[in-house]
Order: C-alpha cells, then sequence, then structure tokens
C-alpha cells in the first residue's frame, strides 16, 4: 500500500477525518494521500501536517475540492520540504490564490504543482508573479 484516499462528502465528520490521518501514520509505505471533500480545520490541519512530517518523502499530495481554512492547508504544506508533487482541485479563492503565489516563492523543494481549478484573470496575473 502506497496510497491512502480520505474522503468525506457531506458526510463529514471532523473527528473521523482526523481519526483517518493518524491511522494512516500505521502505514510506512504511504507515499501518497488523497484528500478529497475534506473541512480543513485547524485539528485536520495539525493532523495532515504530522502525517506528512512522519519521516517519509511524500510523491504526491492530492487536495480535491476541500473546504474550510484551504489557505491555511495550503500554507502549511507548502512549508514542508518533503512533499514533490500537489494537485489542488476545487474552486479557489482569492485568498487561497494569494496565500499559494506567496508560498510558492518560500518554497524550494516542490517539483510539481498542478491546479485543477477556473482562474479569473486577476488571479493568474497574482500566480504568476507569484512563481517568477
Amino acid at each position: 500500500m502506497n496510497s491512502i484516499d480520505i474522503i468525506d462528502g457531506d458526510d463529514y465528520n471532523p473527528f473521523e477525518c482526523v481519526n483517518r490521518l493518524r491511522s494512516a501514520m500505521q502505514h510506512p509505505n504511504l507515499d501518497q494521500l488523497v484528500l478529497s471533500e475534506i473541512e480543513m480545520d485547524a485539528n485536520v490541519i495539525k493532523s495532515l501536517l504530522d502525517l506528512l512530517r512522519s519521516g517519509r518523502k511524500w510523491e504526491a499530495l492530492y487536495i480535491h475540492f476541500c473546504n474550510g481554512d484551504l489557505a491555511a492547508a495550503i500554507e502549511s504544506v507548502l512549508a514542508l520540504t518533503n512533499v514533490y508533487k500537489i494537485e489542488i482541485a476545487g474552486n479557489l479563492t482569492f485568498q487561497c490564490i494569494e496565500t499559494l503565489s506567496n508560498a510558492l516563492i518560500r518554497n524550494n523543494s516542490l517539483v510539481e504543482l498542478a491546479l485543477l481549478v477556473k482562474l479569473n484573470q486577476c488571479n493568474v496575473d497574482i500566480l504568476i508573479q507569484g512563481v517568477v
């Protein structure tokens, strides 16, 4: 097993998501993580960071259609140096795009970033400025 999917959909239970993230630490061969339709609250973000910091290299992190404090989650994940690919899908707010832009400037380990979102021209300009 090298990948785990944590999907909550409409039945979001913050404790269940946190427990799934904590139990994922028991699988030493994990190198990919998919979070889909998760409400990113402070406890979920902390558990996610604990898992990502658990002493392994993460080939890919997929954050799809997550809500809550997504900007804080993105900023925290991009501060790590052991995640090499991040794919973000969904409707990103202006704040998320701005946070992503600023966090990319400080990150020197990310090899690939995939965005599967609709961006208006203003957001694209901010993102491009952050990458340059």
